[in-house]
């Protein structure tokens, strides 16, 4: 079956919100894609006649057997080449995504196997997001906990960061925060949830957005590693 880039994109969306929720509606779409709610609807519409979702008119959108496939594969698709492109090319972790997203629609899955040979068949791509593998199986850091959500005192290693914005990425590089970093929750200030923090020995101050969008693991438990 071909599908144009409307088609992958929407397929891989649908597929990241059914790991949040099997409940997934139009306006959570539209809201994901930067689109209409009339195109989300027409769109969906469309992937329904071709048998890679289910849609109910207010109820929502659920990807078929096939639509889970074909989501699955953009997303490794995605995280593959924004390994490649961080650990081969050297881009920084803020630049990866755009060009991913370009990417994906055009390379075959004989290169992103070839790519993934070349990696190490890596679990994880440079943001700590777990890479499916071909057979399907989605890797797990363990023990994964929010900064926002760790007792003051708690010592983590930082595996994975939950947004691809390019300004969160760069405030994070401007704290010193990056994958395998060990964070430190020094304090919390109640009233508004932001968080003083020691990466490496430097102390430092966190939004609670930032903390949200921050997982770590503890430093006395073996997580899962990237290759």
């Amino acid at each position: 079956m071909h599908l144009n880039k409307s088609n992958e994109d929407y397929l891989k969306q649908i597929y990241l919100l059914s790991d949040q929720t099997t409940d997934i509606k139009t306006s959570t779409l539209s809201a994901c894609l930067n689109v209409s709610p009339a195109a989300v609807t027409d769109q969906v519409k469309k992937l329904a006649a071709l048998g890679l979702v289910d849609y109910q008119p207010y109820k929502g959108v659920i990807l078929t057997d096939l639509g889970q496939t074909v989501g699955r594969n953009m997303v490794r698709r995605h995280r593959v080449l924004e390994l490649f492109l961080h650990d081969v090319l050297g881009l920084r972790w803020d630049e990866v995504h755009t060009e991913a997203e370009r990417l994906e629609h055009a390379v075959s899955d004989m290169l992103i196997s070839k790519m993934a040979e070349t990696l190490g068949n890596p679990q994880f791509d440079p943001h700590g997001d777990p890479i499916p593998s071909v057979g399907g199986d989605m890797p797990a850091h363990q023990e994964g906990v929010l900064l926002s959500e760790c007792p003051v005192g708690f010592n983590g290693t930082v595996v994975r960061v939950l947004s691809n914005d390019t300004d969160f990425l760069k405030c994070l590089d401007a704290h010193g925060v990056a994958l395998s970093r060990v964070v430190e929750l020094v304090s919390r200030q109640e009233f508004d949830g932001a968080v003083h923090v020691k990466v490496n020995t430097r102390l430092t101050t966190f939004s609670q957005h930032l903390a949200d969008n921050i997982v770590l693991v503890p430093v006395d438990q073996t997580g899962v590693s990237r290759k």
